[in-house]
């Protein structure tokens, strides 16, 4: 979960982040950059975001953990690694 924390702290900010579009800062520096299996993906779906409720930025991080949700949340995770 502590890899998960920090990545929604580090990324956040679509303008200081390396990739703008959410879903390929996840699939890049989260999921690739971090060698994260299907289970992996699944402790960080969930992840309860009112760990972080207090950060100023928690609306940025929401954005992300939701994408993280539309992209990984609803159906099998199949080829994470495309």
């Amino acid at each position: 979960m502590d890899c998960y924390k920090q990545f929604l702290l580090g990324s956040h900010d679509p303008e200081e982040r390396e990739y703008p579009d959410a879903a390929d800062q996840i699939r890049e520096i989260l999921i690739h950059g971090n060698y994260m299996s299907q289970k992996d993906i699944g402790i960080c779906l969930s992840f309860d975001l009112v760990t972080l409720v207090v950060q100023p930025q928690h609306g940025n991080i929401r954005e992300l953990h939701d994408a993280l949700m539309a992209i990984y949340g609803s159906e099998p995770i199949f080829n994470i690694h495309q």
